[in-house]
């Protein structure tokens, strides 16, 4: 991923390089490059999804929030299409989210302790650390 994002910061020195390379192609055909520019780098959409998808995780800070988000998108689209089976379990569904998001809040309203209080997730590769580190004790990433 760092290494698309160095190529989309660095457009103009990306063609000038494709340009040099191209160059002696050209004038063997008897023509000159004159010009090459880099429009847009453009990733394939399966991992531009896998992106997007770490990209949230990293913006909600918590595994447990953005799991909620995607929960309550997909009981959006069930609900959307009454005529399928999902329709049919979206009301129970949301029902049994609904309780848990409940028991979730009084158990917050109540004071969280041990280890879950303590614990966040890193933002790279989504393994449990301590709230107050500095740095993943499995990727290293800092947070």
């Amino acid at each position: 991923m760092c290494r698309f994002l160095d190529m989309a910061k660095n457009q103009a020195a990306l063609a000038q390089k494709i340009s040099e390379s191209l160059q002696p192609a050209f004038a063997g055909l008897g023509l000159e490059l004159s010009q090459f520019t880099v429009e847009n780098i453009s990733l394939p959409d399966e991992l531009t999804k896998v992106m997007d998808q770490r990209i949230g995780v990293q913006m909600a800070g918590n595994l447990g929030s953005y799991t909620q988000f995607e929960t309550a998108q997909a009981l959006g689209v069930a609900a959307a299409n009454p005529g399928g089976a999902a329709g049919a379990g979206v009301g129970v569904g949301a029902g049994v989210a609904m309780g848990q998001a409940m028991m979730g809040a009084m158990s917050a309203g109540a004071g969280a302790t041990g280890a879950a209080a303590a614990e966040k997730f890193c933002t790279s590769c989504g393994k449990p650390m301590a709230r107050a580190a500095k740095f993943c004790p499995d990727c290293g990433v800092q947070q």
